[in-house]
């Protein structure tokens, strides 16, 4: 019974370590402004995020188009995602840390497309890659995607560093017993390792090179 009880206090200690670094890498949003109806039409303006030195706008241009302000003291940068040619689906500030601002702009089942905005210099870049964006992990900016699937044979996998822009490749067997895409259960990232399920069962790939 002790035994339990002490395994249950551990993951209960565990669990809360997470939990406040996660918070502590993750700015508090200060103020979220209500939509702001536009004169003449019917587009609108609705602030995600808003705090003493950022601010993200996003506006809808009568459902036929969406831009993304982002101002930072005397920088700014304003996205157009028809004339980038970015899909869009509802875009939404998903996460902020003192390096990076990540937007999903297209979602689908366990994936998304993203648009991630660098803050350690000006704000005049952003990167987008039209991928099949499993994790974008807001502590580390680190994000896996699916590069290419060849039939019944392998799947490619990225896992870049968004900082550096350092990536590995790690491809994986088609499992010829499942038929669904895209081939494994799920990913996780644990320090310095990507973990895939296949099957239940986890295989290890080292991606220290990209840290």
């Amino acid at each position: 019974m002790k035994t339990t009880s002490y395994s249950i206090l551990l993951l209960l200690l565990i669990f809360s370590c997470e939990y406040e670094d996660k918070q502590s890498a993750m700015p508090e949003i200060e103020n979220k402004n209500e939509a702001t109806q536009h004169t003449g039409d019917s587009s609108w303006t609705h602030n995600e995020y808003k705090s003493t030195e950022l601010s993200i706008d996003i506006t809808n241009h009568n459902l036929k188009n969406f831009s993304i302000q982002i101002n930072r003291k005397k920088d700014s940068l304003n996205l157009d995602l028809n004339e980038l040619n970015i899909p869009w689906k509802t875009p939404e500030v998903t996460w902020i840390n003192y390096q990076m601002i990540c937007i999903s702009n297209w979602w689908s089942g366990p994936f998304g497309r993203y648009i991630f905005i660098p803050l350690n210099n000006k704000l005049d870049n952003y990167i987008y890659l039209d991928k099949d964006i499993e994790i974008a992990d807001s502590l580390t900016n680190r994000i896996v995607y699916v590069d290419t699937v060849i039939y019944e044979s392998k799947l490619v996998l990225i896992a870049e560093n968004l900082i550096n822009r350092k990536k590995k490749t790690i491809e994986i067997k088609v499992p010829t017993e499942i038929d669904y895409y895209p081939f494994y259960d799920s990913l996780s990232l644990r320090n310095s390792s990507l973990y895939i399920w296949i099957k239940g069962k986890p295989r290890n790939f080292v991606i220290k090179s990209i840290n």
